[in-house]
Protein backbone atom coordinates (compact mmCIF):
# COMPACT_ATOMS: atom_id res chain seq x y z
CA UNK A 1 0.00 0.00 0.00
CA UNK A 2 3.25 2.41 0.59
CA UNK A 3 3.77 3.08 -3.08
CA UNK A 4 -0.15 3.13 -4.35
CA UNK A 5 -0.02 6.94 -4.97
CA UNK A 6 2.66 6.53 -7.41
CA UNK A 7 1.38 3.80 -9.31
CA UNK A 8 -1.99 5.43 -9.79
CA UNK A 9 -0.20 8.46 -10.65
CA UNK A 10 1.40 6.56 -13.56
CA UNK A 11 -2.01 5.64 -14.81
CA UNK A 12 -3.36 8.79 -14.37
CA UNK A 13 -0.90 11.47 -15.48
CA UNK A 14 -3.37 12.87 -18.05
CA UNK A 15 -6.36 13.56 -15.99
CA UNK A 16 -5.59 16.29 -13.42
CA UNK A 17 -9.21 16.05 -11.11
CA UNK A 18 -7.82 12.38 -10.82
CA UNK A 19 -4.12 13.92 -9.88
CA UNK A 20 -5.79 16.33 -7.97
CA UNK A 21 -7.74 13.54 -6.18
CA UNK A 22 -4.61 11.77 -5.29
CA UNK A 23 -3.28 14.88 -4.07
CA UNK A 24 -5.76 14.79 -1.06
CA UNK A 25 -5.44 11.38 -0.73
CA UNK A 26 -1.37 11.18 -0.33
CA UNK A 27 -1.85 14.52 2.07
CA UNK A 28 -4.88 12.91 4.44
CA UNK A 29 -4.15 9.42 4.29
CA UNK A 30 -0.78 8.66 3.52
CA UNK A 31 1.31 11.31 4.74
CA UNK A 32 -0.61 11.73 7.65
CA UNK A 33 -0.42 7.75 8.13
CA UNK A 34 -4.21 8.17 8.69
CA UNK A 35 -4.82 4.80 6.77
CA UNK A 36 -1.91 2.91 8.03
CA UNK A 37 -3.73 3.74 11.22
CA UNK A 38 -7.17 3.09 10.46
CA UNK A 39 -5.95 -0.44 8.85
CA UNK A 40 -4.53 -1.43 11.76
CA UNK A 41 -7.02 -1.05 13.59
CA UNK A 42 -9.17 -3.03 11.33
CA UNK A 43 -6.83 -5.83 10.95
CA UNK A 44 -7.03 -6.25 14.56
CA UNK A 45 -10.66 -6.65 14.25
CA UNK A 46 -11.06 -9.07 11.78
CA UNK A 47 -8.82 -11.29 13.36
CA UNK A 48 -10.24 -11.01 16.98
CA UNK A 49 -13.81 -11.50 15.07
CA UNK A 50 -12.50 -14.13 13.05
CA UNK A 51 -10.74 -15.99 15.87
CA UNK A 52 -13.84 -16.03 17.75
CA UNK A 53 -15.95 -16.65 14.57
CA UNK A 54 -13.88 -20.09 14.14
CA UNK A 55 -13.10 -21.13 17.42
CA UNK A 56 -15.85 -23.15 17.43
CA UNK A 57 -14.63 -25.34 14.92
CA UNK A 58 -11.47 -26.97 15.75
CA UNK A 59 -10.68 -27.85 11.79
CA UNK A 60 -11.57 -24.64 10.13
CA UNK A 61 -9.74 -22.92 13.40
CA UNK A 62 -6.02 -24.57 12.13
CA UNK A 63 -6.84 -22.45 9.17
CA UNK A 64 -7.25 -19.28 11.42
CA UNK A 65 -4.10 -17.36 9.45
CA UNK A 66 -5.26 -18.03 5.78
CA UNK A 67 -9.04 -16.53 6.48
CA UNK A 68 -7.57 -13.56 8.15
CA UNK A 69 -4.89 -13.14 5.21
CA UNK A 70 -7.87 -13.33 2.76
CA UNK A 71 -9.99 -11.00 4.59
CA UNK A 72 -7.37 -8.82 4.78
CA UNK A 73 -5.87 -8.86 1.16
CA UNK A 74 -10.04 -8.20 0.68
CA UNK A 75 -10.13 -5.05 2.93
CA UNK A 76 -6.96 -4.00 0.84
CA UNK A 77 -8.31 -4.66 -2.44
CA UNK A 78 -11.43 -2.02 -1.21
CA UNK A 79 -8.94 0.71 -1.17
CA UNK A 80 -7.90 0.12 -4.68
CA UNK A 81 -11.29 -0.45 -6.00
CA UNK A 82 -12.00 3.07 -4.67
CA UNK A 83 -9.25 4.62 -6.19
CA UNK A 84 -10.55 3.14 -9.32
CA UNK A 85 -13.90 4.45 -8.90
CA UNK A 86 -12.64 7.65 -8.70
CA UNK A 87 -10.28 7.43 -12.08
CA UNK A 88 -13.49 6.10 -13.81
CA UNK A 89 -15.87 8.74 -12.49
CA UNK A 90 -12.85 11.53 -12.79
CA UNK A 91 -11.45 10.36 -16.08
CA UNK A 92 -14.19 9.34 -18.68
Amino acid sequence: IANIVDAFRVVGKDCSSFNQYLDTFDKEMMQDKQLDKTLQKEYQEIYKSTEKELRKDREQFRKLFYVVANKIQSRQAEIYVGIIKEYEKNCP
